[in-house]
């Protein structure tokens, strides 16, 4: 008896789309002559057609966005190609929002100014004050305007949060 062959490897997803920084998982599965199927992610041979736009792990089927563009992804192995999927890499997404200074107080009757700092997908980072909507927890205590100005109203605690 002899063993069964590989006669197709295919690629999940057939279509995907990540953020410059971030990563997209491919699987490989490979369809035998006796009908079963078997993972193949780890065995096969990753490539991107287009490097500069995403990279591929060698085995691991894991793809990570460089620049803004689209290319393939195919998988290898024994003479054998999958057909292509696709990767779109679209532009650095906000990861993160940090504020400073992270621990201010102000008196009654006096301001702060409030910086929010967005952290992208791509590892830059920007001023995202004008862009968040600041809120706080405790309107008797302070208000918080549209660009982050902290007012101190009264006696207690509060946060300033930008969603």
């Amino acid at each position: 008896m002899t063993a069964p062959e590989l006669t197709a490897i295919a690629i999940t997803p057939a279509t995907a789309t990540v953020p410059i920084g971030l990563t997209a998982n491919f699987t490989a599965t490979g369809t035998y002559t006796d009908g079963s199927t078997a993972s193949l992610t780890s065995l096969v041979t990753w490539t991107s057609s287009n490097t500069a736009v995403t990279t591929i792990g060698s085995a691991t089927g894991v793809a990570t966005g460089m620049t803004v563009g689209t290319a393939t992804v195919t998988a290898a192995m024994n003479g054998l190609a999958s057909p292509a999927a696709s990767l779109t890499v679209t532009n650095a997404a906000l990861i993160g929002i940090s504020i400073s200074p992270s621990n201010s107080s102000v008196a009654r009757g006096s301001t702060v100014t409030l910086v929010a700092t967005g952290t992208y997908s791509d590892g830059s980072t920007g001023n995202v004050s004008g862009s968040v909507a600041w809120t706080s927890t405790s309107t008797t205590v302070a208000t918080v305007s549209a660009t982050g100005v902290v007012s101190g109203i009264g006696v207690g605690r509060f946060l300033s949060l930008p969603r």
